[in-house]
């Protein structure tokens, strides 16, 4: 095993005293903790001539009280433990966050003060509804400033009546939610989720129960002696890690990539849904490959070389398949004008229109009376996605059955 499995361990052990199940998690929050202690050590990778942190930012969207909060607020109290500067908040405002000028009324003096973004490694916002709902007098401006602290380089540029508060800042930011109202609204005006990680799950029954049973459980996790132990060992590793490194990638491995980008985009961003909803799918595309340049950079930091390979490249894009996975999770379950049940709109709707074909409807004329719905807006998915969702119907077998016909033509029927 490498350096870069042995720290992998580490965490997942770390993690499981902590929080039950949720490996999607403990997957995406290593690379937000090697991101972390990378940049820590003034690691980096180059692009465009221009020095590039390893920083994962991440956004986890789950129901409260599954194991999203728990696992930020370890990562938070073991990124603490090794010295590195983090803050944890539930609502620092704007001010605190970015800086601020203000005068001093004792003296008349203007004073200048940097925020947060200055001096932190890790930054957990607890709730990130408080992020991406309706801006407050705390929040005004918090989310644009973050948007660019999360871009490479990371930079805060705030001017007021008395001044500008301007840094560059090294700060990793992760926070979470539930799926709240003004969410949907959000990913379509921001941009700030397209520069994260992400993850999106709905727990089944079997899940809960699981959860339910091992959170119980987690009262036997009474050797507190391991925890110092590897905590210890985080801070062992810290001093194997490179210092003051910067990377850079083969030529031949990214044009090679570049050819496996375009299988990417072809299979899973292209033509899934219709109008905005897919421009707005097209820009997390966009940012992809910077995700994945994290993580294969990690990988070629921590091992050691100077030249991150293809097999790097790989390797960053299969441990952000659960981050391309959420999106279209999200994606089918929101709406622009946030219908409340839209999986339940669709499928209903196309039950209403093979209804009247008591013979059956084959499938290419389905697609065709579906296509007429999308310039009203009524239909937003493309025709790869409504493959799945008539495909998810009729395996269901609730409302729709598909029979073979004539030149092995899918008909459907309404139940």
């Amino acid at each position: 095993m490498t350096l870069y499995d042995d720290i992998r361990h580490l965490w997942r052990q770390y993690a499981n005293f902590y929080v039950v199940g949720n490996n999607h998690l403990k997957k995406l929050t290593f690379h937000t903790l090697m991101g972390i202690m990378l940049t820590y050590r003034n690691c980096s990778y180059t692009e465009n001539a221009t020095p590039i942190t390893t920083r994962y930012h991440l956004f986890i969207i789950q129901p409260s009280g599954t194991g999203k909060s728990q696992i930020l607020k370890y990562l938070y109290e073991l990124v603490k433990s090794l010295g590195i500067p983090c803050v944890k908040t539930l609502k620092d405002n704007e001010a605190s966050i970015t800086g601020s000028i203000e005068r001093v009324k004792a003296t008349g003096k203007i004073e200048k003060t940097e925020g947060i973004l200055s001096w932190a490694f890790l930054l957990v916002y607890d709730e990130g509804s408080v992020l991406l709902g309706k801006p407050s007098r705390h929040t005004e401006n918090l989310t644009d400033n973050m948007q660019t602290a999360m871009d490479d380089p990371g930079f805060v540029s705030k001017g007021m009546k008395l001044g500008r508060v301007s840094y560059e800042t090294k700060t990793t930011i992760c926070t979470g939610s539930y799926m709240f109202k003004q969410f949907e609204h959000t990913l379509w005006t921001k941009g700030l989720l397209q520069r994260m990680g992400n993850s999106y799950k709905e727990f089944n029954e079997e899940e809960k129960r699981n959860m339910r049973i091992g959170v119980n459980l987690m009262k036997n996790n009474q050797n507190k002696e391991r925890i110092i132990e590897l905590k210890k060992a985080f801070s062992v590793i810290m001093e194997q890690l490179p210092k003051d490194r910067e990377v850079v990638f083969d030529k031949n491995a990214v044009n090679k990539f570049n050819l496996k980008m375009e299988e990417v985009y072809n299979a899973y961003f292209h033509k899934t849904f219709e109008g905005p909803k897919q421009e707005i799918m097209d820009t997390f595309f966009n940012r992809l490959h910077l995700l994945i340049d994290k993580v294969a950079a990690q990988k070629c930091l921590v091992e050691g070389r100077s030249v991150v390979s293809y097999d790097d490249l790989i390797h960053g894009l299969r441990e952000n398949e659960w981050h391309i996975q959420s999106l279209h999770n999200v994606f089918k379950k929101i709406t622009i004008k946030n219908i409340v049940g839209e999986e339940t709109r669709r499928e209903n709707m196309v039950w209403q229109l093979i209804k009247p074909h008591t013979s059956g409807i084959n499938q290419s004329a389905l697609l065709l009376e579906l296509d007429k719905f999308k310039i009203s807006g009524r239909w937003d998915l493309g025709v790869n996605k409504t493959l799945e969702l008539l495909k998810e119907m009729s395996e269901s077998g609730e409302k729709i059955v598909v029979a073979k016909g004539a030149n092995n033509s899918r008909l459907y029927y309404a139940k």
